[in-house]
């Protein structure tokens, strides 16, 4: 017996939980030990559903990893190879890790697929994660995204929103869900 028919199973503790679902065999009733050493917020969500304006007003004293930001400083367009993209952020991420210090992931983090090797880099290194994964209504997502200085193309969403997986607590220490 789960004692999960009626509600969700509860864990000893969300990292508990974070390392049951990461770790095959492992007992449901298992009370991990806490050894998290930094905080993550790794953002999800459609381009132009609010992720940036989310940010504004959170997580201030975090170092932050936009994969928007260095596309830019690298010249690098959405369309080009993304390698050096990733890399370079990876590897930002990686100086901050070592250090402790909070991150923030800023990138669309669509699909369970493309969050899976970065939440398994931050768990390599100990973080407590958190995702905050950001929605609105398609009329609004159109309108803030032809409203951007450098607006995605609509066929571009429309692939992303075909790829999309909401994350869910199986991935996570915490999730937040943001309905602008």
């Amino acid at each position: 017996q789960e004692d999960c028919f009626d509600e969700p199973r509860a864990f000893a503790s969300d990292h508990s939980r974070f390392c049951y679902f990461r770790t095959p065999g492992r007992s449901v009733d298992y009370q991990a030990f806490d050894d998290t050493r930094s905080r993550v917020t790794m953002l999800s969500g459609l381009p132009a559903s609010g992720k940036d304006s989310w940010l504004v007003g959170h997580r201030g004293d975090s170092q932050i990893v936009s994969l928007d930001r260095l596309r830019t400083e690298m010249k690098i367009a959405p369309g080009d190879n993304q390698g050096p993209v990733i890399s370079g952020a990876k590897e930002l991420a990686r100086r901050a890790l070592r250090k402790g210090r909070p991150l923030v992931w800023n990138a669309t983090n669509l699909s369970r697929k493309s969050r899976r090797p970065l939440i398994n880099l931050f768990a390599d290194y100990n973080a407590r994660i958190e995702i905050v994964y950001v929605e609105t209504n398609p009329s609004n997502l159109a309108q803030r995204n032809r409203d951007r200085t450098s607006a995605v193309p609509a066929q571009a969403i429309e692939r992303m929103f075909r790829r999309w997986e909401p994350p869910d607590l199986t991935e996570c220490h915490q999730l937040q869900v943001v309905m602008n």
